[in-house]
């Protein structure tokens, strides 16, 4: 009777112990249970950001990529765009901010002969070829010759009429000085660019062909 007592006393014991067991792992579980909904609720959150990251990224490696593949065509069409505006002003009387220092210079020099409005339109026909070379892509060779005189002939107010371009403060440049300096570094500009689109594209042309066993 004692050991039978004993044994139910243990083995009441034992089911005691299990269900203590699978109390404390339902315990664990509805634990575990409420993390992971306390996750899930802040996981579309960060999801959004991740995706917004990577997103940003992609559209920013894009445009990288396009900017690097169009740099030098972006800064060839907006200089010929500028050139072909200026140009364009000269055809008008008393439309162009430049027109009097123009004909100052030429009146110094021994072209005086020439009539103010054919100098005018001579100036803005050489402007306006270049710009439209420089935003179609064609005759770059061409107008680099072009770039060359009219960088020159923009530098000669600087040296003729310097007293009249550099008589602000301190011997500072005046507004017309600064259109002169402004053109210098736009012209250069074009020129750098033409001439790096003409030899880059005589190099394309002059490359052969590769052999079938080059491919190889």
């Amino acid at each position: 009777m004692a050991t039978a007592r004993q044994a139910t006393l243990e083995a009441t014991h034992d089911c005691s112990a299990v269900e203590q067991a699978d109390v404390e792992q339902t315990c664990v579980e509805q634990t575990c249970v409420e993390q992971t909904c306390v996750e899930q609720t802040g996981t579309p959150i960060q999801r959004a950001v991740s995706t917004a990251r990577v997103t940003g990224d992609r559209i920013m490696t894009a445009i990288h990529h396009w900017l690097d593949l169009h740099k030098i065509d972006l800064l060839r069409i907006s200089m010929g765009a500028v050139i072909f505006g200026f140009g364009i002003l000269k055809y008008f009387p008393h439309v162009s901010p430049a027109e009097d220092l123009v004909l100052a210079t030429i009146d110094i020099l021994p072209l005086g002969f020439i009539p103010d409005h054919v100098v005018m339109v001579l100036m803005a026909t050489v402007e306006c070829i270049i710009g439209l070379s420089l935003m179609i892509g064609r005759g770059l060779r061409v107008i680099r010759y072009l770039l060359v005189a009219l960088v020159i002939s923009i530098l000669s107010p600087a040296v003729l009429l310097a007293e009249r371009l550099f008589m602000g403060p301190h011997n500072a440049p005046t507004l017309e000085g600064q259109y002169v300096l402004k053109d210098v570094i736009l012209l250069t500009a074009s020129l750098v660019i033409a001439t790096t689109l003409s030899y880059g594209k005589k190099d394309g042309a002059d490359q052969p062909a590769p052999t079938p066993d080059e491919d190889r």
